[in-house]
């Protein structure tokens, strides 16, 4: 059987945190598409004005990974700076103003992060599918990766033998510790393939 090479993570938002995220998406849900962003495919900017996201009222921080509405990866100038240079060949940028509830003010310094790397990478007899109410499968709830099939990429979308391609984000170990004690916000990583250790 074969075995997980090296450790991979999810990237999540941080539920835990106390600083502001996104409370609300405004958008014409029936002329946008609100998963966008979550297909691995390039995205025209264009495509991006048509949706408005507001920040949480109040004067506190704001998390470097935004928490949001519709589960795009935002992310801070700050924590861009710091990854891009390890995934540049996987994600492309768009800048984003961000509104806040009850006020004018506008935010700037913050990107959606398209993932566009997606790579056939599970090992599928030791991951967990995820079965829907008419026993159809739909990914993985837990899963583990052939590091030999990722191309050495950092960050990437998984797709497997159905073509089916996960909305979620996976992240390499050298990823995941680079952001180890630099106190960046938000950021949540569950470990994939639990299920073999």
């Amino acid at each position: 059987m074969e075995k997980p090479s090296a450790t991979y993570w999810r990237l999540a938002f941080n539920n835990r945190e106390t600083a502001r995220v996104i409370s609300r998406c405004d958008y014409d849900e029936d002329s946008c598409d609100a998963l966008l962003f979550r297909r691995g495919k390039r995205v025209s900017s264009e495509m991006l004005t048509q949706f408005q996201f507001c920040l949480q009222a109040g004067k506190g921080p704001i998390t470097d990974h935004v928490a949001n509405p519709l589960g795009w990866i935002i992310w801070s100038q700050r924590l861009v700076d710091h990854l891009f240079p390890m995934i540049k060949e996987c994600v492309e940028l768009k800048p984003i103003t961000l509104g806040v509830e009850k006020s004018t003010t506008k935010v700037e310094g913050y990107f959606v992060v398209n993932v566009i790397r997606v790579v056939d990478c599970i090992i599928e007899s030791m991951s967990t599918p995820r079965i829907d109410e008419d026993n159809k499968q739909h990914g993985y709830i837990d899963y583990c990766v052939d590091e030999a099939r990722t191309a050495g990429a950092n960050i990437f979308k998984y797709t497997d033998s159905t073509g089916y391609v996960d909305y979620g984000v996976t992240c390499s170990n050298q990823l995941a510790q680079s952001l180890a004690g630099k106190g960046f916000r938000g950021i949540a990583l569950i470990k994939c393939c639990r299920r073999s250790t």
